[in-house]
């Protein structure tokens, strides 16, 4: 006698049960991520750049980071604003954007179980939710301060306006997007056209609520800085460019740790790229977001740009969902198998199976997380500290470092960003000399330098620098270290007017602002 198929449960029973499901996944999102946050103190190292800015912001200094020096270095200007309001009320900044980033995490758990259910795969959307809930990139991205919560939140709410062909709803959800990440204007420029090639005709009214939503920020940057992208944008683009030339894939190595690291990440990619298929075929309005988060991931992969952690989580929902699907398939191909039982609790029951071992690899992720925090904690922290000491450092001593998160937020220092960040002065060094930090000391002669050992090495060879003779060694960190991972000089008494070579006026003219 062949098996009988599992029984199907009523309608409202199943779904009662999935909404249940995806709401404990949310919960269970949220509170890993405060017991992470609570037991590793974790801030991430660019988090501190947007701080930063915030809380000058909400002092009355302006949008800077240098105080006196209106540079738009952070990528994200709806988030610094945000973090700027929390300051100017009082708040703790650094918490009211870690805590909002987590509780965004949440609501994406949910967000993403309604695009697949409203699809018709309400299982796919329970195995996104889940795997987005309990895995290392969003859990490391919203507990350590980036906005990369908000970020894909946002991506999610457009691609789900998307395709509830709600229009208005999508051109908003894009304004946000752009004035959190810039390079949300990827996204949009998928839905946009397929939204122009289902609906055959313009949206107008929708574009206009997003141009409502993001056009006021847009001239204010314009007029102000001279361009709506941040500068942090073009310094990334024109160092690592000139920096990390040669191999065709400079980040293959992270899209292999991301996505092939392990049996676990080699299966889900199957499942994904299977699913991928299925959604190509069967869900349409997947299509476009399928399009953006294959020229994301390409994007990143071409890039001379390193992969910062912080990327991944905004099509992670997306590959997660593709991911669910193909295991959803196999799920009912094993599922039919069984003679005589309710679906509903044997999905529930499959989802638990997932669960445990994600749940059981969360002290894993804590861990990493707070041996990461470790460097922190011991050795930039501290630095920067000891950096804001009047016995060490004058407050109008520019600190040269690539470092300019810890460092710059704790010293409360002038930066000299060697990156060029919020220093775009030194990005134009990149392009003329062969050792360009080198060079960025000999031009700019800053009174601090905290660098790593090779970095000093690379200073030490540039006989421009005349660094032996016009720095000295003040500390390391961490003390005592027979290797440390930085050390400080200073600039020698008499050395700072002798022989002065060529400076911007902006680094003469802002030193004065801490």
């Amino acid at each position: 006698m062949p098996a009988r198929p599992p029984q199907a449960s009523s309608p409202r029973v199943s779904g009662r049960l999935e909404a249940a499901c995806a709401a404990a996944i949310a919960l269970g999102a949220v509170a890993a991520r405060i017991w992470i946050l609570r037991s590793t103190g974790v801030l991430t190292e660019d988090f501190l750049i947007t701080l930063r800015y915030a809380e000058n912001i909400a002092a009355g200094r302006g949008i800077v980071y240098n105080p006196g020096e209106w540079v738009l270095g952070a990528t994200c200007p709806l988030y610094m604003m945000v973090l700027a309001a929390a300051a100017r009320l009082g708040l703790d900044a650094a918490l009211a954007g870690r805590v909002l980033n987590i509780l965004a995490d949440g609501a994406t758990c949910l967000a993403v179980f309604s695009l697949f259910r409203m699809l018709g795969r309400p299982a796919a959307g329970l195995v996104a939710a889940l795997l987005f809930a309990a895995t290392t990139a969003p859990i490391a991205a919203s507990t350590g301060g980036m906005e990369a919560g908000l970020v894909t939140l946002a991506g999610l709410g457009a691609v789900h306006a998307h395709a509830r062909r709600r229009p208005v709803w999508m051109c908003a959800f894009l304004g946000l997007l752009w004035l959190l990440r810039a390079d949300g204007l990827l996204l949009a420029l998928f839905l946009l056209g397929a939204w122009l090639r289902r609906e055959h005709r313009v949206p107008w009214r929708a574009l206009a609520a997003g141009l409502l939503v993001a056009l006021p920020w847009t001239l204010f940057a314009w007029a102000v800085f001279g361009s709506p992208l941040p500068n942090s944008v073009t310094a990334k683009l024109a160092v690592y460019g000139a920096a990390r030339g040669g191999a065709p894939f400079p980040n293959l190595g992270e899209f292999q740790a991301q996505f092939a690291g392990g049996f676990v990440q080699k299966a889900l990619l199957a499942a994904a790229l299977y699913g991928a298929a299925a959604a190509w075929r069967h869900a349409p309005a997947l299509r476009a977001p399928l399009l953006w988060m294959a020229a994301y991931l390409s994007a990143m992969l071409l890039s001379r740009v390193p992969v910062f952690p912080w990327y991944w989580p905004p099509i992670l929902p997306f590959y997660y969902g593709c991911a669910g699907l193909g295991l959803s398939v196999l799920a009912r191909a094993i599922l039919v198998r069984v003679p005589g039982l309710p679906a509903a609790p044997l999905k529930a029951g499959a989802l638990l199976v997932l669960a445990l071992p994600l749940a059981a690899h969360l002290p894993a992720i804590r861990r990493d997380i707070a041996n990461a925090q470790a460097l922190e904690d011991t050795v930039r922290r501290p630095l920067g500290l000891w950096l804001a000491d009047t016995r060490n450092t004058r407050p109008t001593d520019r600190i040269l470092t690539e470092s300019i998160g810890y460092i710059g937020y704790y010293s409360r220092r002038p930066i000299l960003d060697a990156i060029g960040l919020v220093s775009p002065q030194v990005i134009p060094v990149y392009r003329e000399a062969a050792n360009p930090l080198g060079e960025i000391v000999a031009r700019f002669r800053p009174e601090v330098l905290a660098l790593r050992p090779a970095e000093r090495d690379l200073v030490a060879a540039h006989p421009p620098a005349r660094f032996a003779e016009r720095y000295r060694l003040a500390r390391c960190f961490p003390e005592r270290s027979a290797r440390p991972a930085y050390c400080v000089f200073l600039l020698q008494r008499g050395q700072k007017d002798k022989d002065v070579g060529p400076r911007s006026s902006a680094a003469e003219g802002e030193r004065g602002g801490q």
